[in-house]
């Protein structure tokens, strides 16, 4: 039996590991100097770029801070920041979320706990000291390997439907190999040309939002105290906003001058850390 047709059998087999599966795809796609397709396979080997996320990776959860008397309890979420804190991007390699599948039973809600950061921010996002993890429904994260494991089975019957199916040796012939150069791997499926810049949605990578959110109240504030030179000031940080350094130092003239005002300093604190 040709290598396309043993890898499309594994396919529908519950019980082959995917690792193995894109091992061999990893093959097939290097021999067919399939680029596109081989770059998705070491991605979901090896894990992904945070800026680099399939969609089907990306998932809901639900945000929750650890009250010590009353246990887990649902964050009430804003809005604005609904798509932030609402969804994250699952970026570990597939055997990493093979092992998650296989220690939780289905139907089973999976504690993801957050890094030291993200903790604090959410916490004076919050203002609580209450620790902070996301949770995610298991039948989301047996969905990324549901996904995985469909896209495979279509890219080797789209192989085999263009007469390209290589030996038991995993030998492709000159002409299987020059047939290969006019597959558009992107297009074939329409979920891996669907590659999206989820950055955004992911906790690792919302800081700037947040920033952000607490440099507009840090204007809102200054507006409050009728200052001759509002209007410097508040361009000042609207210049800033992207420029670390030149922030900090119109932050730090800022405590200076305002280091009575308690709702200024406390914003300025928090920016600064």
């Amino acid at each position: 039996m040709s290598i396309i047709l043993k890898l499309q059998k594994k396919c529908l087999d519950k019980n082959e590991s995917l690792q193995d599966l894109l091992r061999e795809a990893l093959v097939i796609s290097t021999k067919l100097k399939l680029d596109d397709f081989k770059e998705w396979i070491n991605s979901e080997l090896k894990g992904y770029k945070a800026d680099n996320i399939p969609s089907y990776r990306v998932v809901n959860v639900n945000l929750k801070f650890l009250n010590p008397y009353h246990g887990w309890i649902d964050a009430v979420i804003d809005d604005k920041f609904e798509e932030i804190l609402r969804k994250t991007n699952i970026i570990q390699p597939i055997s990493e979320i093979e092992k998650i599948i296989s220690d939780y039973q289905p139907n089973k809600i999976i504690q993801v706990d957050l890094k030291g950061t993200n903790i604090r921010r959410l916490q004076k996002l919050y203002n609580t000291d209450f620790k902070p993890a996301q949770f995610i429904n298991y039948i989301q994260i047996a969905g990324i390997i549901d996904m995985v494991k469909t896209l495979l089975l279509e890219w080797t019957l789209r192989l085999e439907e263009d007469g390209i199916i290589g030996n038991d040796d995993l030998i492709f012939t000159a002409k299987e190999k020059e047939m290969a150069k006019n597959i558009n791997i992107q297009n074939f499926s329409g979920t891996l040309g669907n590659i999206l810049n989820n950055g955004n949605l992911s906790i690792e990578n919302n800081s700037t939002n947040i920033y952000n959110e607490n440099i507009n109240k840090l204007i809102d504030e200054i507006k409050k105290l009728n200052l001759k030179d509002e209007k410097q000031v508040i361009s000042d940080l609207e210049a800033s906003k992207t420029d670390k350094s030149k922030l900090n130092t119109i932050l730090g003239n800022l405590l200076s001058r305002f280091s009575e005002v308690a709702t200024i300093t406390s914003l300025v604190k928090e920016l600064l850390i």
